[in-house]
């Protein structure tokens, strides 16, 4: 147990080769990405850590295996995160395609957010906060991309770091567009 129930939760076998499994709330604790990886989302119960749902405390080991090793058997470590607020459609104050929808935690200052950018090369995102977010991670569900990361102590938020990748921060990709957050 976490002591609380977890809006996000990173796990991470420790003593085998493992990946790193990111679950949330909004997508639902089935979908797996993975933060060392590009791979797209994973909707199967294959290679999945957490079980059905995430518990009032924390969250349950499922009973699968991946490449061979029971991943529910040997050392695991977990960082989470506690993401309070009810999912909702946000219907205004985006140029999305599609209503995205989102958990946004306003004490905390986390929310997260799942949209579609469709063709808009400069969209509007409602992250739901009311201020500016300090720290964005963003990454497409439904095709092998990278993560890309943003932070205030990089500056400009033309300025970004990929999470599943080594390289240092650079300000030659603008995944984030131009427009600074609000």
């Amino acid at each position: 147990t976490v002591g609380f129930q977890p809006g996000i939760s990173i796990i991470k076998r420790t003593d085998a080769d493992s990946s790193w499994y990111m679950y949330d709330r909004l997508r639902g604790d089935d979908k797996a990405v993975y933060p060392n990886h590009n791979q797209q989302e994973n909707h199967s119960s294959k290679d999945q850590y957490v079980d059905q749902a995430f518990t009032s405390d924390g969250f349950t080991i499922a009973q699968t295996s991946s490449g061979g090793n029971e991943v529910n058997q040997g050392d695991m470590t977990s960082w989470n995160w506690k993401v309070d607020g009810s999912v909702e459609t946000v219907t205004s104050g985006h140029t999305l395609s599609a209503d995205p929808t989102r958990i946004a935690d306003t004490t905390r200052g986390i929310s997260i957010v799942k949209f579609n950018i469709g063709s808009d090369t400069n969209p509007t995102i409602p992250h739901g906060l009311g201020t500016k977010p300090m720290m964005i991670w963003m990454r497409a569900l439904n095709e092998d991309y990278n993560w890309d990361i943003w932070h205030w102590g990089m500056g400009s938020i033309g300025n970004t770091a990929m999470l599943n990748a080594t390289t240092e921060v650079v300000n030659t990709r603008t995944p984030f567009t131009t427009t600074e957050p609000t």
